[in-house]
């Protein structure tokens, strides 16, 4: 922890440019950040990155390696169907898949964030991209950080401050294809 601050989201990147996707556990990070994939993003993680510290600029380090699906992904995602399940570090029952062994899927290990994107799943209506107040924004980063030494949590808060001066926002969508559009936009 002297060098980097954990952050609870997933990161896709296109063109080296991040899109850090924050959200609580289940809501479906994993399940956007594949789908990005799928359609020709970057992967670097499904549920924690990393923010460089001492950089000049925000810089994620994911772990691209591997993915972690609740098993109702096979629904969304047929080719899961048969994949092996293993526990995770929590003890629950996971499907992992280990990225580089899959044919087209693009993976790195770092970014510079462009855009922090908070995620809103919501049944039907129309997706939409809304602003959070940064105040907001940094709020909701600190509540998902462990708690450290006071030396040591003031770093992650400055790493996390610079986080947030991307402008970041909030994404509502029901569905991967109705968010696809919106993601391509804050690239633009």
């Amino acid at each position: 922890h002297s060098r980097v601050t954990p952050v609870h989201a997933a990161c896709v990147s296109r063109n080296g440019r991040g899109l850090l996707l924050c959200a609580p556990s289940g809501t479906g990070k994993t399940t956007l950040a594949y789908a990005c994939t799928r359609q020709g993003w970057t992967y670097l993680g499904d549920d924690a990155v990393y923010v460089l510290r001492d950089s000049f600029e925000p810089v994620i380090l994911g772990k691209p390696h591997s993915l972690w699906f609740v098993d109702s992904a096979v629904s969304l995602f047929p080719e899961l169907r048969g994949c092996p399940t293993v526990r995770d570090p929590n003890g629950d029952l996971r499907i992992e898949l280990h990225t580089p062994e899959l044919d087209g899927f693009a993976i790195a290990e770092q970014c510079r964030v462009h855009r922090v994107v908070f995620l809103e799943r919501v049944a039907g209506g129309s997706a939409g991209l809304s602003a959070v107040p940064r105040e907001e924004a940094l709020r909701r980063l600190l509540a998902d950080l462990p708690r450290f030494q006071e030396v040591v949590h003031d770093k992650h808060r400055r790493s996390l401050e610079m986080l947030v001066e991307t402008g970041p926002c909030l994404l509502t969508y029901s569905d991967c294809s109705s968010a696809f559009p919106l993601l391509d936009s804050l690239l633009e």
